[in-house]
């Protein structure tokens, strides 16, 4: 058996609200479900515009797609985009698509190809395996899929520090408030509801890179506070012109922190992030590496703040 997406349902309900009706349901355990769909008999139900021909009045901006295959607006405005932008080649970036549903894939990669370098996966893993060859400025993924799923493949990403760095677009016919809150607790950068426009895909891209082009397009070889320096090629740490002797994980727990100056991390999150599931580590040993790292950095220890009862996080505010 092949499991459904509900798409199906969110096209019908979209049909459904258009021609002014209305679906109940009634459902029996062990029985199944019963959708039942009510339409106005009579056209006193629409009002003058929607009875209009078509050609009369304004041209849509989009067109609806009722084909059963598709999840998404038939575009009208692409063709009237190429006109005002003659010529234009410019790339912005290198995009993921990851979706199992080929049509869709297609129709994402055609449409995204005019402006920037895409690549495909059908699947969370084939999406790992994607981002292991490296040289991706952001993901674009599908929530419902087999093998692995998008909310997994986001944790993936956000979790591995070679790769958290990558902002993730989710793309799903769930619309309900607690669907999303889902993916952007987990660290998703945006969410584009099924069906959906390929303009707004690509304006959404565009918007999302530009959010986050000074983290990924120009990778910083120092990052630091007043007198601490971190090199981030050389691995390397001074204080006040000093050279500190990090562990790597010390290293790496400062990194953190560091990369994202007043978020607080949980114990249980730096443990995901710098230990990667590896070794089976307890709450204590990010205390003690805690402990350690502020001895080193000395009068800047202080800037390693606890908050109790949440974790860790680098505050320079701290007086």
């Amino acid at each position: 058996t092949h499991m459904g997406s509900g798409i199906g349902l969110s096209l019908v309900h979209r049909l459904v609200e258009l021609h002014h009706g209305h679906i109940e349901l009634t459902s029996k355990e062990g029985k199944g479900s019963v959708f039942s769909v009510y339409l106005p008999q009579s056209l006193e139900a629409y009002s003058p515009e929607e009875m209009k021909k078509d050609g009369e009045g304004e041209t849509a901006k989009q067109v609806y797609s009722v084909n059963s295959k598709a999840m998404f607006f038939a575009d009208t405005e692409r063709e009237a985009d190429k006109a005002e932008e003659p010529g234009e080649t410019k790339k912005y970036g290198k995009v993921l698509v990851v979706e199992d549903n080929e049509d869709i894939r297609r129709y994402l990669r055609e449409g995204l190809s005019e402006q920037f370098t895409v690549v495909e996966a059908g699947n969370g893993e084939e999406a790992l395996q994607k981002l292991k060859e490296g040289d991706l400025d952001l993901v674009i993924t599908d929530v419902m899929m087999p093998v692995m799923d998008g909310i997994k493949l986001c944790r993936h990403i956000k979790q591995d520090l070679s790769t958290s760095h990558i902002p993730v677009i989710m793309l799903s016919a769930k619309n309900d408030v607690s669907d999303k809150m889902e993916g952007f607790q987990i660290g998703a950068d945006d969410y584009i509801s099924k069906p959906f426009s390929l303009r707004e895909v690509q304006m959404r891209v565009k918007a999302v890179l530009r959010r986050t082009a000074p983290q990924h397009n120009i990778p910083a070889a120092f990052i630091g506070f007043k007198e601490l320096k971190l090199d981030l090629n050389k691995k390397g740490v001074t204080l006040c012109g000093e050279s500190l002797q990090l562990t790597k994980t010390e290293f790496e727990i400062l990194r953190l922190l560091l990369e994202n100056e007043g978020r607080v991390f949980s114990r249980a999150e730096i443990l995901r992030r710098i230990w990667n599931n590896d070794a089976e580590v307890l709450d204590r040993t990010v205390d003690v590496n805690i402990t350690r790292l502020r001895k080193k950095l000395d009068s800047y220890g202080k800037y390693v703040v606890t908050r109790l009862g949440y974790g860790y996080c680098f505050d320079t505010t701290v007086k």
